[in-house]
């Protein structure tokens, strides 16, 4: 008797894995050129309101404040 496990991904976990993977890369990118921060943020902002919510409320909050600061900064870099 085999004790094989079966890794099983659901479309909410594929959309969470694109959505941080998205969000991470715009971020990563924002710290070699700060104008990308200013795309970085609503992008957060918006992964954090569709995907993000389904992982509970303070997942949320925090995308979105992760969203507003890169914003503010990618704002105050092209300025």
């Amino acid at each position: 008797m085999t004790n094989e496990t079966a890794i099983m991904l659901s479309d909410s976990d594929i959309a969470l894995a694109l959505a941080l993977l998205f969000c991470l890369l715009l971020m990563g990118v924002g710290f070699k050129h700060k104008e990308f921060w200013l795309l970085a943020g609503p992008v957060w902002i918006l992964s954090g309101v569709t995907v993000f919510i389904e992982y509970g409320v303070a997942f949320m909050l925090i995308s979105v404040g992760v969203g507003m600061i890169l914003m503010i900064q990618g704002a105050l870099a092209v300025a």
